[in-house]
């Protein structure tokens, strides 16, 4: 495998694990601000609920294109 494909494909993989890691937290905050804070938070938990949107959108978008970089790595690769 060349350099830059081995770059690419841990980048995307970098990327994807910061992604969950960002959806992971989002959730917990988004949970925590079921306990009773919402009035006051409104507006920041519609921010969070956004923000979350976009990630998991991004993350989809990230995951198919690592997917097709890994596959036309295996096609290099064999042949």
């Amino acid at each position: 495998m060349s350099d830059s494909a081995w770059k690419s494909s841990t980048s995307l993989e970098l990327a994807l694990g910061r992604l969950a890691e960002a959806v992971g937290r989002l959730e917990q905050a988004m949970e925590g601000a079921g306990n009773g804070s919402v009035p006051e938070h409104g507006g920041e938990l519609e921010a969070v609920q956004t923000e979350r949107a976009q990630l998991r959108e991004a993350q989809t978008v990230i995951a198919e294109q690592l997917d097709a970089t890994i596959a036309r790595l295996r096609g290099v690769l064999d042949g």
